[in-house]
């Protein structure tokens, strides 16, 4: 799963994870982002961050803290998903476990 996750995205992408960051960071070698204590605000302010740097933010739906985040970016943005990928889970995920989605555009644009 990890070997797709570096196929799938540039070297430059950030990915959030619920605690697949490690492994995320280590086979993939992608830098990662831990969204699950973050409020939405901080949420909006990383992704907007991001974009201006030009980066591509991508959420690996591994868990409850990364479903919640989900929910608190799709309200704001659009989200494309990329590949369902067999990763460890912690928690319920509210819909397809292991989706890894990109974060795109803000739905007013």
């Amino acid at each position: 799963a990890f070997d797709q996750i570096a196929a799938l995205t540039p070297a430059n992408a950030v990915i959030g994870s619920t605690m697949n960051d490690g492994a995320i960071d280590l086979y993939a070698r992608r830098a990662t982002f831990r969204p699950g204590e973050w409020s939405a605000e901080e949420l909006v302010r990383f992704v907007e961050a991001m974009q201006r740097a030009q980066r591509r933010v991508l959420l690996l739906d591994d868990g409850a803290a990364t479903s919640a985040a989900r929910h608190e970016l799709a309200a704001r943005y659009a989200l494309q998903p990329i590949a369902v990928l067999d990763v460890p889970l912690f928690g319920v995920v509210d819909g397809t476990a292991g989706v890894l989605w990109e974060i795109t555009l803000t739905k007013d644009e």
